[in-house]
Order: structure tokens, then sequence, then C-alpha cells
């Protein structure tokens, strides 16, 4: 075995991972390499992890990640952004509770950008966590989800050691059956990257349940959480480099986290109001510039789009010290903290800890 595990070479599985679906795929897959002979390590991807960058040296990269807004999540491509790949292997592997067809074509672009020879893709559905909306599954509907998971990382890992065996070949870069999927997917994907992780952060508020325990902090894949204020107003703040992964909001040990509805109306007014304001200048500009409607229009949509993101992002980050200041004020934090997420159960894989959490005596 050890000859044989010689032979076969090294991989490397990088991860992200957010209630732990992810990490549960990435271990499948891991074990099936290593039975089948390669030397095989498990690395999460999280702000300040140890992972590969520069020139890749190890034979095998297997990419994991979960399905954030139809898309691969920023983050993974942050802290990957310096890898070359210099024609070694790699295979991705995604995980979600509905489609991830655009997801899996975004990141194979990714790879095969940094170098990367894409031989697998694929991914499998695991219990849908996006406790922000909907109450997460609980019970036998979880293990049974849970179990058809597993079975397919381990499929995966398997046809990618055989593949990997054989003289490996790129995988085509969309099947038939992905083109609807990855088109619909994609301009929600662009949205949710640049906008809409921004404004589920400012959605995030901590009812007075919250001890200031610090894990959410701690925990935070992309450290976008930030302990603030002291004594008994001490509690979090998200940033805007939020991923949306929800792990605050499920792993919170006395489900303190919620989603503020009033917060979220908030925002949504102030952006209707300044994305009203974008298109009423843009209209006057336009109109005194004067120019062909062939001509002038694909640059209007293009400023649109711009000065929408650029807006949004920055009526993010003027109104979060507003609201994170008045929540300091005991009877308005009663206001901003009631919430619909107060009745949800939280969704924890079976089996996953944070890297670096820690739980309350």
């Amino acid at each position: 075995m050890l000859g044989s595990m010689e032979k076969m070479g090294s991989a490397v599985v990088v991860f992200m991972t957010g209630t732990g679906n992810t990490a549960r795929a990435a271990a499948e897959i891991a074990e099936e390499l290593e039975g089948a002979g390669w030397s095989t390590r498990a690395t999460e991807i999280r702000k300040g992890a140890d992972l590969p960058q520069g020139a890749f040296e190890v034979d095998v990269l297997v990419l994991c990640f979960p399905v954030l807004g139809f898309g691969m999540p920023s983050l993974v491509r942050q802290l990957l952004k310096d890898l070359k790949g210099r024609g070694k292997s790699a295979a991705v592997f995604a995980t979600w509770g509905g489609e991830g067809a655009a997801a899996l074509w975004l990141a194979r672009l990714f790879l095969r950008r940094k170098g990367f020879r894409v031989v697998a893709s694929g991914g499998a559905a695991y219990p849908f966590q996006w406790t922000q909306v909907i109450p997460p599954p609980t019970g036998t509907n979880v293990r049974s989800i849970t179990d058809s998971g597993d079975a397919t990382a381990r499929a995966f890992g398997q046809g990618l050691a055989a593949a990997l065996r054989a003289a490996p070949r790129p995988s085509p870069s969309m099947k038939p059956r992905e083109i609807l999927p990855t088109l619909l997917g994609l301009p929600v994907a662009f949205v949710y990257s640049w906008i809409g992780r921004s404004g589920l952060a400012a959605m995030y508020a901590a009812d007075e349940r919250c001890r200031a325990c610090g894990n959410c902090e701690r925990d935070c894949p992309a450290g976008a959480i930030v302990m603030r204020d002291e004594g008994p107003r001490r509690r979090p703040r998200w940033l805007a480099s939020c991923q949306g992964c929800n792990r605050c909001i499920n792993l919170c040990p006395r489900a303190a986290v919620q989603v503020s509805p009033l917060r979220a109306g908030i925002h949504l007014v102030l952006n209707a109001a300044v994305v009203t304001a974008i298109v009423i200048g843009l209209n006057r500009l336009a109109e005194a510039a004067a120019f062909p409607r062939v001509a002038s229009a694909p640059a209007y949509v293009a400023a649109l789009i711009a000065l929408t993101v650029l807006g949004s992002r920055l009526q993010f980050a003027a109104l979060e010290p507003v609201l994170f200041a008045l929540e300091g004020v005991p009877r308005i934090r009663k206001l901003l903290d009631r919430s619909w997420t107060t009745r949800f159960p939280r969704y924890r894989c079976e089996g996953f800890s944070p890297q670096r959490g820690r739980e309350p005596s």
C-alpha cells in the first residue's frame, strides 16, 4: 500500500464550509483518494489559513465549496488569487441546496485561468441551511439528504481517482443540460457577489441572548465579524466582507444571531432612493449629451450597473455604523432585533466543529 501511495503522488483538498456540509463532502473525497494510494491533505479555506500559493507543487488540487447566491464564494477567489497551476490536474466539487451549474462553470473557469487542467467537476445536494430566510430541515430528513450527499461525494472521489490513474483529460467546459441553469444563474451570482452578500450581512443582529462570547468572531471563515463596544453593550458587528455562509446564525451556542426585518427595511428604502437618484442623474446626463440611442444604450447600462454597485456598497458602509450605534440603546435594540428567525431551528452538520471555535463553558 505504501508503495502504491508513493507511485500515485500527492493531492491537496481545499474546502470552504459554512455549517459543515462541504467539510463533510471534502472528507469523503479525501478518503477515497487516500484509499486509492494518493497522499492527501485537506485544508479549510478561511482567512489566515495556510493555503497553496504561487507555483503549485502538488500533483492534484481538489477545490470544494458551497454554492452561495448561485455562484462561487468570493472568499475562494480572494485567497487563491496568486495560485499558479503550471498544468497540474484539478477537480471541483460543490455542495448546494438547490442548483450549482453556474458555480461549477465559474470554478472551472477560475482554475483554468490559474493554469490548471480541470479533469473532473461535480457536486451534491446537502441539507439546505439558509436560516436567514427559511427554517432548515430537521430529523430524519436531514439524515436522508446527508447520506445521499455523502454517497455522491464518495462516488466523485472514486471517479476522480480512476480518471487520474488513466491519462487524465480535461473535462468539457459545459454539458448541454448545464447551459440554461448557468445562463440563468450567472447574473444572480454577479449581483450576489457584489451587492447581495453585503446586504445579507446588513440584516444580521445579535439579540438580548448574546453574551459576547466571541465564537462568531473567531469562527467566521471570512473574518467578517468583529466584537464592538464594551460591557453589557458588547456585541458582534458584521462587515461587508461577509460571505453569507450562515455559520454565525446556525452555530451560535445561544441562538442569539437573528435577521432583523427592520434593519432590512431601512436598507431597502435607502437603497431604492440611491438607485432612483442614479437613474435620474444618468437620464439627465444622457439628455444633455444627446448621443444617438444605439451608441448611448450600452454605455448607459454599463454606467447604471457600475454606479448601482458602487452606490449600494457605499450605502451599506455609511448606514451600518449608525444602525449599530442605535442598537446600543436598549429600547431601539428590541425593535431592531425582532425577527422571524427566533422561532427557527439551527443547523450544524453532524460532527462538524469550526477549526478555531470555542464552546462557552
